[in-house]
């Protein structure tokens, strides 16, 4: 009995001990500020920035299959960080150096921010929800880790979590349990099969990579994780079997496709699924509802689909206006607000040059479909219920024949002289105040 004491003494002393260490570990770790504060702007040059790289990357720009290398600077990474902190909801900014043979990267997560964007996280043990809301609240996780290149792969040189220095070893397994639990075994193959070289250089990550057969299948695989595949098919599927009543000239209202989408979203909400993901799904499977095809060409594997026939949709008795639309509201739902709206500025700059002009009319349309995104992903519920209820066009987009259009590019330096100028924003706020009227919005 004096033994098992002895043990029992020496089980609990340690782990008071492991407790102690857990704690101080955690105090370390956490801070009360971000070593990274978070930009909510994505400029148009970043937008330019992501074309190219996407035209780059990209096997049918570049001839095919075989070995390939590009470059990206600083901003190129930070940008990828932003969309895919944007994409996955988590709420979190990084900012990348490079220098020769070694690079830096900076990440702070807010927990607040996620926790509340992530209930669950809090609320699976009610017990000790309001312990683990008082340590996450108002404090921030910032990572700063040090990449050093290698003969392959680069490796962790070290790794620090706040004010918590860590071996570059742990970093090492946390990476790899993290790529186990987002990636599976297939596309961690595909990986180390495409990416042979990563180099860094002042201001310059250079990426060497193979293209082989299939690889753009592959790689979709990867952006697109079969269940978000799987989701997107169920929608496209439904749309592919509606048969809805035309207007002048065949023409569709926008409304009659998305309203049944999101019925159809709410009642899988309902059974279990997640609002969120069910409205993206719902959303970009209205986006390609006018180019069935080109979702072959973005997701091979839509090709064994049921697609829609191309409808002619129409949105306050325009047919470019749902293009601008549902495209805006499918990358705002994707990746958020602001990189959707540097798009809409993009393509309108992109037409002052060309024979259409600049409309701020498209852009109106561009500003409300990046809303219903927005809107699609903080509150999933309530989009839900408005739209299934049945919308009309006014319901979407304000009225803005008034506004000006078709400008060509000295037409606008003349009366708004540059994107950003106090004449342009103060248009840009009149379009604003209008969107925020809508009931929907709000």
């Amino acid at each position: 009995m004096r033994a098992l004491r002895r043990l029992l003494g020496w089980a609990l002393l340690l782990a008071l001990v492991m407790l102690a260490l857990a704690a101080a570990g955690l105090w370390l770790a956490l801070e009360t500020s971000p070593q990274v504060p978070r930009t909510a702007q994505a400029s148009l040059l970043d937008l330019a920035r992501a074309m190219r790289l996407a035209q780059v990357i990209d096997p049918r720009q570049q001839g095919g299959e075989g070995p390939r290398e590009v470059s990206l600077s600083q901003r190129d990474l930070e940008l990828l960080i932003d969309q895919g902190a944007q994409r996955t909801a988590v709420p979190v900014a990084g900012r990348v150096t490079l220098q020769a043979r070694q690079a830096r990267l900076q990440a702070s997560l807010d927990l607040t921010e996620l926790m509340r964007r992530n209930p669950a996280l809090s609320t699976s043990a009610s017990a000790w929800r309001p312990l683990f809301q008082s340590l996450l609240q108002d404090r921030w996780l910032n990572v700063d880790l040090g990449l050093q290149e290698t003969e392959a792969l680069p490796g962790i040189a070290r790794l620090r979590i706040g004010r918590l220095p860590l071996p570059g070893w742990v970093g090492e397994w946390l990476f790899r349990s993290q790529l186990e639990q987002h990636l599976g075994p297939e596309q961690q193959r595909m990986a180390r099969d495409m990416v042979k070289t990563v180099r860094f250089a002042p201001d310059r990550l250079q990426l060497g990579y193979v293209w082989r057969p299939g690889s753009l299948k592959r790689m979709m695989a990867v952006l697109v994780p079969k269940p978000d595949q799987d989701r997107l098919r169920i929608y496209v599927e439904r749309l592919a079997a509606l048969k809805l009543k035309s207007v002048a000239g065949g023409r569709i209202p926008m409304g009659q496709l998305l309203q049944p989408a999101l019925a159809l979203a709410q009642q899988r909400t309902a059974a279990g699924g997640d609002a969120g993901l069910e409205n993206r799904s719902a959303i970009v499977a209205v986006a390609f509802a006018s180019f069935p095809r080109e979702l072959v060409t973005v997701l091979p594997a839509a090709r064994r689909w049921r697609l829609p026939k191309p409808w002619r949709l129409v949105l306050a008795g325009r047919e470019d206006f749902p293009l601008h639309y549902l495209i805006s509201a499918a990358l705002a739902a994707e990746a958020g607000g602001p990189f959707a709206d540097a798009v809409g500025v993009f393509k309108e700059v992109l037409d002052a040059r060309g024979k259409s002009g600049f409309s701020f009319n498209d852009l109106a349309a561009d500003r409300a479909g990046a809303r219903l995104g927005l809107l699609a992903r903080q509150r999933p519920a309530t989009l839900q219920t408005r739209v299934a209820a049945g919308l009309g066009d006014a319901d979407f987009l304000p009225d803005v024949r008034d506004l000006p259009e078709s400008l060509t590019a000295a037409d606008f330096n003349a009366r708004y002289g540059a994107i950003g100028s106090p004449a342009y924003q103060r248009l840009l706020a009149d379009i604003e105040s209008r969107i925020d009227a809508l009931p929907l919005y709000r």
